[in-house]
């Protein structure tokens, strides 16, 4: 059977020291996006073409001594910007070809999003916390980050099978996510994507003369042609009452002012259409 991949995300809860160290990781992420375009934007305008693999061996070769901090966090914080970058730059040279000028930007603290890789490799996890003595009871879960140790997760991973990357992110909330891209046998994919049950969603309509359509379930449908009629029907006699003789006010009714038998044969009109056509389209 064919494998399935799936994306599977999951609220973390990071102590001070992890949120210390992601936002090392999110910084040497956006670091390396930042050298890398640097660089291409240096190639393109002097006609020189480098491809991912060139320009990272030049990042690691320089990074020891000019930016050593990317050493503090996992490898892929830093390695995994040159593969986002090879896909943006086709995108770019892809619509170069159709006359898109839509160069790559740099990345701002300032975006909101921040996020960085961990490659599968890399990825651990655990039922208890390795960073401290006491093993804590319950059905509890921890993401065991390359560098820092172990993370509570909100929940546990609710499905078996290989784990290929996580990708931590942030938004504007405060809030940490562990973002899961995982490959499944098709006997596990059946096992938690249930198939929903057909419902029997059928109805029976039955079409009249008092009402457009009456449903099995007890919804009917009024003809919209005869009820517009009605309306404009009812429209005019309302116009047609307000000019006779009755009282306006509550103040005319206890003072004694009648109506006039014309107002008193156009109320019974108005009576009729009001109850052989509903102002509403549906009832139940």
């Amino acid at each position: 059977m064919k494998d399935i991949a799936i994306s599977h995300r999951i609220e973390i809860l990071p102590n001070n020291k992890a949120k210390t160290y992601f936002k090392k990781a999110f910084g040497c992420a956006r670091f390396a996006w930042n050298w890398i375009l640097a660089r291409w934007r240096n190639n393109y305008k002097n006609g020189i073409y480098e491809n991912r693999f060139e320009m990272q061996k030049a990042f690691n070769e320089a990074k020891e001594e000019e930016f050593p901090f990317v050493y503090e966090v996992t490898k892929y914080a830093t390695q995994a910007p040159f593969r986002n970058f090879e896909e943006t730059e086709k995108k770019f040279y892809k619509g170069l070809k159709k006359g898109e000028f839509n160069y790559p930007q740099f990345k701002s603290k300032k975006d909101g999003h921040f996020s960085f890789y961990i490659g599968g490799d890399q990825v651990r996890l655990c039922d208890y916390n390795k960073n401290s003595r006491n093993i804590p009871s319950g059905n509890k879960q921890y993401l065991d980050i390359p560098k820092l140790g172990c993370v509570k997760m909100k929940e546990r991973l609710r499905f078996k099978g290989k784990i290929n990357s996580v990708t931590i992110s942030m938004r504007d909330g405060g809030k940490y996510f562990a973002s899961f891209s995982m490959t499944l046998s098709q006997e596990e994919y059946d096992r938690t994507h249930k198939k929903e049950e057909n419902k029997n969603l059928g109805v029976g309509i039955d079409v009249g003369i008092s009402s457009f359509a009456t449903m099995s379930n007890g919804i009917k449908v009024e003809a919209p042609k005869p009820l517009e009629k009605s309306l404009r029907q009812l429209k005019k006699l309302n116009r047609q009452s307000a000019k006779k003789q009755h009282p306006k006010t509550k103040g005319e009714k206890r003072r004694g002012a009648k109506c006039s038998n014309n107002y008193k044969k156009h109320a019974e009109t108005k009576t009729t259409c009001k109850n052989s056509k509903s102002t509403k389209r549906l009832s139940t």
